[in-house]
């Protein structure tokens, strides 16, 4: 018998020869001949017929004949087929149908190995009969992966990020060589943004237990020394220092001074070197240097330590500045909606100046916004660049010449189409009425598209704070089907709660022992109000009080509020202070962001209780305006009836958790309006808030009050004196415990005149929880003093806020330290302590 082997080598040659294709669709089938006494003994091809297939069968040697794949899969791939001598169907022998089968056996995937093997065996009457055999060796599958080595990358950590990069082995696959390279580059990358820059990584296959061909893949990895940036020089800098170019790195920097390198070291990371040479060239194209280029650093090694677990490298980072190009002409191309000189106001260059591409970049930002107020939101511009030293050949290649170093831009607009608004429409405002969102939108429908008026929009929404934060590209704006210049804008909203219900008791430093019941909304029932009901009783404060204030009036941006109030304040060690009254307020706005406010009040105030020590005729005797101030001999009572024009201006961007933005207010209390007690008292503030980081804050704010009396009164009530002290003003400090006193009782007297700076630095650990750093300072004086820089009294720490979810107020957890507290004393008499633990409710700006 004769053997042929169709190996892998030899099918590859057959399938690029054109050989006749014998068979369709269908197996060709020999026709039965009569019926002979001979055929009937034993079935045999009709006499002269090809050769035909007597049998086929699929076997696995090297993996003793046990699949790990049912048989019956690799079946449904072979379309050869045996001969049915039972029922006379002799199927002829056709090597080109094998190749078939070869060709969509190997297509599956499952195969490291495969080869057809025939044998010829003759039937009695001559005809060739085949025997074909499929010899085939499964893929390997992955039953276990495994990282061993590595000291710095956890598995979970690596599988996070195979997962991010879509290349994780999943298990019960087949091995896929092209998968473990990817792998390994992925670890290596992994290992580099740790500073890991000459890991070893190997991987292994073994054999397991569990059936054929199952493996366990392992990765072995080697970290190798950790490289740290001892030193980074520059080469080919002659304009600017290498000092001023190692500070426009961000990444990659030199180790700090001990001990702040103890904290932070210079670790090398190859990976985002590109980012400081990109810093690196805008630095140098904003003084000129258009044809910058920053080349990739060398590395020489300085040193390793003894246990080779790092490396010290210097970096050796080749610059070529080329020439330092100053501004020549200065053209616009594609100018047609403003004029031209209005479009290169908007560019702050001059002609001679040194080229600038941030100048340029910004002078592109307000276009835009010039051109988004009109309508025009496909609005692009870019600059294109000639330097005079340069020329372009007739094969459009630039050939340096020996011109100036000038460059002429020529700022190329495509303006676009003017769009207009279709409809605005709001979702998820489920209970807010849609007039209360739509009369804060600085968009009319039919009105032209304005791309700034969009942002005023969104942070006016935000600053209601009935929603939670939106961002400009949550707004959908698409271009209205059928008509191409008009546009439909979606704003989606989600409602947060607004409505502050509590009812309970507990123990603060403000109200002392206290049960309460109150509520409060900044949004009722959905028209945008604010109303509040408030009952407290405390050992320290009594309160109750009715309010209602609106933002519009008479469908005009006119607010108007109304609050009601009887309030008992005990100041420990000092007096009680009972107050009976009401104030009214009108406002108005005067700009997109500022309003102003005229407000009305009436107060009637009783002083009670008065601590012995206040009458005491040696206290009295040394400061004669305490019986004017407290009402001594007056039946303890004054009546206040003053005009409290005001003006804020508010960009604030969320007033719960805000993060950028400034709060600018001046008001005037005049009290002499009636009532018996006539004072002024002028009042400013500011406040900003910066974002640094997507997740980081600043915020500062700045106060000034000032309390003067005129007319009949010649000394400030003691209620109306200016004090400092407590979580609303100096943290670390107890309520009202910063101001003038009295010497030789302790007792403070308060102010006329007041100074206060807080410090924050916000971060944002979740969107309900912030953790901020904190620095206050400030004092008081009296009349007739002057503030001094001695008399500052401090406060710093930490503070956790986060929101309560059922009071729906933020929660303060205060720890301070008081490092300038000489002469004050809490309000128990004792010296100020340098630790504080508060807690309070709000914010603290």
């Amino acid at each position: 018998m004769e053997t042929v082997k169709i190996k892998l080598a030899w099918c590859l040659i057959l399938l690029g020869l054109s050989l006749p294709r014998l068979l369709s669709a269908q197996v060709p089938v020999l026709p039965a001949p009569g019926p002979s006494p001979a055929a009937q003994s034993t079935p045999q091809p009709p006499t002269g017929s090809e050769p035909v297939i007597r049998t086929i069968q699929i076997a696995f040697p090297t993996q003793g004949n046990v699949p790990s794949i049912e048989p019956q899969t690799y079946l449904y791939y072979i379309k050869t087929r045996p001969s049915r001598p039972s029922e006379d169907v002799w199927l002829l022998y056709d090597e080109e149908l094998l190749l078939d089968d070869f060709r969509s056996l190997w297509g599956t995937g499952f195969l490291d190995d495969l080869s057809i093997e025939t044998t010829d065996e003759p039937f009695p009457n001559g005809v060739m009969g085949k025997h074909v055999l499929y010899n085939m060796e499964e893929r390997e599958r992955v039953r276990i992966v495994e990282y061993n080595g590595s000291e710095k990358l956890e598995r979970n950590k690596i599988e996070e990020f195979l997962e991010q990069m879509e290349a994780v082995i999943q298990l019960d696959t087949f091995i896929d060589e092209a998968l473990l390279r990817k792998v390994k580059d992925i670890l290596t990358v992994m290992l580099a943004e740790e500073g890991y820059q000459s890991p070893t990584i190997v991987h292994d296959v073994q054999a397991v237990a569990g059936g054929p061909k199952r493996v366990q893949v392992t990765f072995n990895i080697e970290d190798g020394p950790k490289t740290q940036v001892q030193r980074i020089t520059f080469v080919g800098n002659e304009t600017i220092s290498g000092g001023t170019l190692r500070k426009q790195m961000k990444v990659n920097k030199e180790p700090r001074f001990w001990p702040l390198s103890i904290f932070k070291k210079s670790t090398y990371k190859e990976h985002r070197f590109p980012e400081d040479a990109e810093a690196i060239v805008q630095y140098y194209r904003e003084r000129g240097h258009i044809r910058v280029q920053v080349g990739q650093p060398q590395l020489t090694t300085l040193r390793d330590t003894p246990d080779g677990t790092e490396r010290w490298v210097e970096m050796r980072i080749p610059v070529e500045e080329g020439r330092q190009y100053r501004l020549g002409e200065f053209e616009f191309e594609g100018v047609t909606v403003p004029t031209v000189e209005d479009v290169r106001a908007q560019f702050e260059l001059a002609e001679g100046d040194y080229y600038n591409e941030s100048e340029v970049r910004e002078g592109i930002e307000r276009l835009q916004l010039l051109y988004g107020a009109s309508g025009y939101m496909e609005f692009l511009a870019f600059p294109d660049l000639s330097p005079r030293d340069q020329r372009v050949d007739e094969d459009g290649l630039e050939v340096p010449t020996d011109g100036p170093a000038i460059v002429d831009v020529m700022m190329r607009a495509e303006e676009g189409d003017q769009y207009f608004v279709n409809r605005i429409t709001f979702a998820g405002n489920r209970t807010t009425r849609d007039y209360v969102v739509r009369r804060e939108f600085r968009l009319l429908e039919a009105g032209v598209y304005n791309s700034n008026a969009l942002t005023t929009s969104v942070r006016r929404i935000n600053q209601l704070g009935y929603f939670l934060p939106i961002q400009e590209d949550d707004v959908s704006v698409e271009q209205v089907e059928g008509d191409e210049f008009q546009v439909d804008i979606e704003v989606p909203l989600e409602e947060q709660n607004r409505n502050q219900v509590s009812f309970g008791a507990g123990v603060s430093q403000f109200e002392g022992f206290f049960g309460q019941a109150s509520f409060q909304t900044g949004n009722f029932m959905g028209r945008g109000e604010t109303a509040s009901v408030a009952l407290m009783y405390g050992s320290r404060y009594k309160n109750f009080m009715l309010g209602l204030s609106r933002p519009y009036m008479f469908n005009r941006a006119i607010s108007s509020g109304v609050t009601l109030f009887s309030q008992e304040f005990r100041f420990i060690g000092q007096f009680t202070q009972r107050t009976t009254g009401g104030n009214l307020t009108l406002g108005m706005p005067v700009g997109v962001w500022s309003r102003m406010f005229m407000g009305y009040s009436y107060e009637d105030v009783k002083v009670l209780e008065l601590n012995p020590l206040y009458t005491d005729p040696q206290v009295l005797q040394y400061n004669p305006f305490l019986r004017d101030s407290l009402l001594i001999g007056q039946d303890g009572r004054r009546t206040i009836s003053k005009l409290s024009p005001g003006w804020i201006l508010n960009t604030i961007d969320n007033p719960i958790f805000p993060n950028s933005g400034k709060r600018l207010s001046a008001a005037l209390e005049y009290a002499g309006v009636g009532g018996n007690t006539n004072f002024y008292k002028p009042r400013a503030e500011a406040i900003w808030y910066f974002q640094t980081t997507e997740s980081q804050s600043v915020g500062l704010r700045f106060n000034g009050e000032y309390i003067v009396p005129f007319g009949d009164t010649v000394e400030i009530p003691i209620f109306e004196r200016l004090f400092q002290g407590g979580e609303y003003s100096i943290r670390g400090f107890d309520l009202r415990s910063v101001g003038p006193m009295d010497e030789s009782t302790g007792l403070v007297l308060g102010g006329n005149k007041s100074f206060l700076f807080n410090g924050e630095y916000i971060f944002t650990i979740a969107p309900p929880v912030r953790l901020i750093l904190f620095f206050d300072t400030g004092q008081v004086q009296a009349r007739g003093d002057r503030f001094s820089k001695t008399d500052f009294k401090t406060s710093t720490g930490a503070e956790v806020r986060f929101m309560m979810p059922v009071m729906n107020v933020p929660l303060r957890l205060i720890f301070a330290y008081n490092p300038q507290r000489s002469g004050v004393l809490d309000n128990s008499f004792r010296p100020e302590s340098a630790f504080n633990f508060r807690f309070a409710v709000g914010s603290s700006f």
